[in-house]
């Protein structure tokens, strides 16, 4: 999966769980019950931080499978699987925010073409990448 700002800044959310859960000064101030709530608190806020980024994922995948469709350097089923993934990764963060009960029965379905697609590219660009045109002749300079 592609990486973002906002991805990375929101991994402080899990820092902040994982020291808050292994250390002893907040449990010290409010209680162990109240420590474990702030790492429940942290975690779930890393968790709708990554959902919310999900959104740009999905939303940079639509132009990349549209450019990777018109340069026609690509097979165009990884085009339309870049699209189709992208859709799916915005699907399903309306999903996890909207029925949460169903959507770890769908969450394979809908991000499986992105993660494919994006593999799919990676693989691609390493292996095959892109024609690149011949440099043109150079004129041959004048000699007197």
């Amino acid at each position: 999966m592609p990486s973002s700002s906002c991805d990375c800044l929101n991994l402080l959310n899990q820092w902040v769980a994982l020291q808050v859960a292994t250390g002893q000064e907040l449990a010290g101030a409010v209680g162990p019950v109240g420590a474990d709530a702030f790492a429940g608190l942290f975690a779930d806020m890393h968790r709708s931080g990554f959902l919310i980024a999900q959104m740009f994922f999905g939303l940079w995948l639509l132009p990349l499978g549209y450019l990777v469709l018109r340069s026609g350097w690509f097979p165009r089923v990884l085009g339309v699987l870049l699209i189709v993934g992208g859709v799916g990764y915005v699907v399903d963060l309306f999903v996890q925010f909207l029925a949460p009960g169903i959507a770890d029965t769908i969450e394979l379905f809908v991000v499986a073409p992105a993660a494919v697609g994006e593999l799919w590219l990676v693989a691609w660009l390493l292996v095959k990448g892109v024609p690149v045109p011949a440099p043109a002749p150079r004129a041959q300079a004048l000699t007197g």
